[in-house]
């Protein structure tokens, strides 16, 4: 029987089968889309919704707001029912309950997009509910909040490829961090989906602290009276001193202010490229007598360097700047595999660190030949040493291909510490500090127990040590 409880009921969750027609999609459904039905629709025409919606009653009598089951709903439709079960919440009579309880359920069943879940907690803020409410009723971090309603605020060219992963959620709000600079917002964003998207977004976020920094700089040293160094105000006060009869020159560029100049006769400058240290960006001008001796006189009009290698010095300044940046990026890169584990590259890294042993030293290849037990191969009449030397390795490298992660990491070990192995070959090798080294890692590591005569060497050392 189809029933259609007037919202004056009590706000207990009551089941009620409803009409469809009586079920209406919330304006501020935190969903934009219900994606692919075409399964779910089947599966409701063989056995009918099994698991009830959530509504709550609207304003018009009869007619109910759909909190949860967006897919359920839209699914029903196409297979044609004319009736749905329901849980009816009476208690959900604001905007602000119902736009919590839909964005609760969503983040439970992880159907929603970080863009999706952003304007969600801003349809929330936008009634007023603060952070640290929205906070407690999500479960989520006011942290993780606040990144995604940022990252909820951007264009629509930057939403959108965030919806089709084309830009990560991490780099999105990053990139949203810049929203305030719109130059290097657009000189970022302008290398999504390109291998330069990183470098762009480190180069920004160094620069944007060296700005920081060199501001706060450049502020106490203008305060003193000291002036930020203009090769035009520098040449004219040069000029100017001598049409008044005193020969000076500026000298410099020194990485240390002038200990014992005074103000007036200092100028200071950043350096164009560099890390985020503003302080490690400063250079030093000091005005002086012209005929001081020493000095380097740099900048003055008749002694400024060639353009032609000015320009070549600040190409291959900004180059090694590039490339720092490069070095922190791939730096960064490496920290997220290490992080990852990502089990295949795993064992692609134990595999080369082997390989590069054999390069270095090829009696390794017949050492852990031995070690996995591979089966000499069968040699030509003609062959030599390098020829069955390879044949060998091809053997071996086939074998390690077959090994697991944890045989690799134990195999690198154990072929890294032959030498020390080896040595236990003779008596006096027991004494060297590798080997006893080793001999600790054997019994306590590799659980090895020792045989007589090695157990009276064992105790002779360790006499010796005590």
């Amino acid at each position: 029987m189809t029933t259609n409880t007037s919202d004056t009921d009590t706000a207990a969750p009551r089941f009620e089968l409803l009409t469809i027609t009586a079920v209406k999609p919330h304006a501020k459904n935190v969903r934009r889309s219900v994606g692919g039905l075409v399964e779910l629709t089947d599966s409701i025409k063989a056995q009918g919704v099994l698991q009830p919606l959530v509504v709550a009653p609207a304003k018009k009598a009869g007619t109910y707001t759909l909190i949860a089951g967006h897919r359920r709903a839209a699914a029903a439709k196409r297979a044609g029912l004319k009736t749905v079960p329901c849980v009816v919440r009476a208690d959900l009579d604001t905007d602000a309950k119902q736009i919590e309880a839909m964005l609760v359920e969503n983040l439970q069943h992880l159907a929603l997009d970080p863009i999706e879940e952003g304007d969600a907690y801003q349809s929330l803020l936008d009634l007023n509910i603060p952070y640290k409410e929205i906070a407690e009723t999500t479960g989520r971090a006011q942290k993780t909040i606040r990144d995604r309603v940022k990252v909820a605020s951007a264009s629509d060219s930057i939403r959108n490829k965030v919806i089709d992963k084309q830009l990560s959620l991490e780099d999105a709000i990053a990139l949203e961090g810049f929203a305030d600079d719109k130059e290097a917002y657009e000189r970022i964003a302008n290398y999504i989906g390109t291998n330069n998207f990183e470098w762009a977004l480190k180069q920004a976020k160094i620069e944007r602290a060296f700005q920081k920094e060199a501001a706060k700089i450049r502020a106490q040293l203008l305060a003193e009276g000291i002036s930020e160094y203009d090769k035009d105000e520098c040449q004219r006060i040069v000029d100017e001193a001598a049409a008044n009869g005193n020969d000076l020159k500026w000298v410099g560029p020194t990485d240390d202010r002038p200990a014992d100049a005074k103000p007036d006769d200092l100028a200071f400058y950043f350096w164009a490229h560099g890390s985020a240290s503003a302080i490690s960006r400063m250079r030093w001008m000091r005005l002086v007598p012209a005929d001081t001796p020493g000095g380097k006189v740099t900048n003055l009009a008749d002694e400024r360097t060639s353009r032609d290698a000015e320009a070549e010095r600040l190409a291959r300044a900004k180059l090694e700047a590039d490339l720092a940046i490069a070095h922190t990026v791939r730096r960064e890169h490496l920290s997220k595999a290490v992080t990852a584990g990502e089990k295949d590259l795993a064992h692609s890294c134990l595999t080369q660190m082997i390989a590069v042993r054999f390069d270095e030293d090829p009696d390794d290849v017949d050492l852990v030949a031995a070690f996995l037990a591979v089966k000499p191969p069968v040699w030509g009449g003609d062959e030599d040493d390098d020829d069955r030397l390879a044949k060998v390795r091809e053997r071996v490298e086939q074998a390690i291909g077959r090994l697991t992660i944890n045989q690799l990491a134990i195999l690198v070990r154990v072929v890294e510490r032959d030498f020390a192995d080896i040595s236990l070959k003779r008596a006096s090798g027991w004494t060297w500090p590798d080997s006893i080294d080793w001999c600790n890692e054997l019994s306590e590591k590799f659980g090895y127990e020792w045989s007589d005569v090695e157990a009276t060497l064992v105790d002779a050392v360790q006499s010796q040590n005590d």
